[in-house]
């Protein structure tokens, strides 16, 4: 969606026929979002912790200890998810790491409240339960590179254009990137089936060309996992 504002407005109107698992930054406009159904990015987490790393004295080394932490959480998931996110070894180390987390942000925060880094330790402790959506739903990302590394060229497309300067042109960048970067993820060629559409719309016949979004997503998660390591 193409929109004026990155405001919680935009935000609402973009998700809201969404029932999904939201794994986005900590940007305030997705804070109408429930929280059950968000996953915290991890990699923008640990950029938070590491400009605490940054700073002087105690402040420094409490960052220190965070971002080891966190890029432990890291390693110890993709471990669980190599596992098949069978591994009871993995999940209890995930679970213990949790708790050092926790504990290591409620002692910063009592140790520097009303500083910056106490702040700081207040807002992730109270964004706490969206760290960890990935433990009650395996398969989840721990980050949203994915959804990054999607938008990069529509980004590039927008600083080296004119942009568009009329409803029908913000309608049409909308759907031609999604159509896009759909047929980019399942392996498709976006021109043939642009190609295919445009013919059938010349001959005024009904668009029937669909792509096979529904068919992919009833494969079972554990069936998706496999062919995920067979890749």
């Amino acid at each position: 969606m193409i929109h004026a504002s990155r405001g919680m407005k935009a935000a609402r109107q973009l998700l809201e026929p969404f029932a999904g698992i939201l794994i986005s930054d900590r940007h305030g406009a997705y804070g109408t979002h429930p929280t059950h159904q968000r996953q915290l990015c991890w990699a923008h987490v640990i950029r938070n912790l590491e400009r605490i790393s940054g700073r002087k004295g105690d402040p420094g080394e409490l960052g220190l200890w965070l971002v080891r932490v966190a890029r432990l959480i890291i390693r110890l998931e993709h471990a669980w998810r190599r596992s098949a996110y069978r591994s009871p070894h993995y999940r209890r180390r995930l679970e213990q790491a949790r708790e050092n987390f926790r504990v290591a942000l409620e002692q910063g925060y009592h140790q520097h409240r009303g500083q910056r880094t106490g702040n700081a330790c207040k807002a992730l402790l109270d964004d706490e339960p969206m760290l960890w959506q990935f433990l009650h739903s395996p398969g989840l990302d721990l980050t949203n590179n994915t959804a990054e590394r999607a938008l990069r060229p529509y980004v590039i497309w927008r600083k080296t254009s004119f942009f568009s300067q009329s409803e029908r042109g913000d309608r049409f960048r909308t759907r031609v990137v999604t159509v896009t970067e759909s047929c980019r993820r399942l392996e498709l060629s976006a021109y043939s089936l642009l190609r295919q559409v445009c013919d059938q719309g010349i001959r005024k016949q009904p668009i029937a060309l669909r792509l096979p979004i529904d068919h992919l997503y009833r494969i079972p998660p554990t069936r998706q996992l496999e062919n995920r390591h067979a890749a």
